[in-house]
């Protein structure tokens, strides 16, 4: 086998461990596998990219995911629309603003919260039923004493502060 075309079982080996010589059956997590060769790596599956998140319908959190993983690809986005615009000006209409930017951000602010909340009550590790009374006390304080920048925001908290009123006072 010639140098170049054994680089990739090299860099393989080398992350999993193995040194030139072992057996393949003692690559862990490969056992018994014949003269099969564990899959080496390319540059292209071990970078990370980040993607926009889909919402879930079943999920609220999933809503929140998504706005999050648009505000963290916002520049990225922008500079991409500014540098290729014929490719969006068929989308002019539907493309997110800056005002849209804020009205995300703000969003967050009100529902940062309720996925902290849900975290907590979420967890297997320890009794959570009595954890409620105090988180929902605290859910009610923070849409109380919120300050909303936005108008969409504070229609949004007020809606969720009527809801809780309703449901927990």
């Amino acid at each position: 086998m010639d140098d170049e075309a054994d680089e990739p079982v090299r860099l393989a080996r080398s992350s999993a461990g193995v040194r030139r010589g072992e057996r393949e059956s003692q690559w862990n997590g490969w056992g018994n596998v014949g003269n099969r060769k564990p899959p080496t790596r390319s540059l292209a599956t071990t970078r990370q990219y980040k993607m926009f998140q889909i919402d879930v319908v079943t999920r609220w959190g999933s809503t929140l995911s998504m706005i999050k993983s648009f505000l963290a690809l916002a520049c990225a986005l922008f500079d991409v629309m500014e540098t290729r615009r014929e490719l969006f000006a068929a989308y002019d209409k539907e493309l997110p603003t800056v005002e849209d930017v804020r009205l995300a951000k703000a969003v967050v602010k009100v529902l940062e919260p309720f996925e902290a909340a849900t975290t907590l009550l979420g967890g297997e590790g320890y009794s959570t039923l009595a954890l409620v009374p105090g988180v929902v006390d605290h859910l009610l304080y923070v849409l109380k004493k919120g300050h909303d920048d936005n108008s969409t925001a504070a229609d949004l908290r007020a809606t969720m502060l009527a809801a809780f009123q309703f449901k927990f006072e």
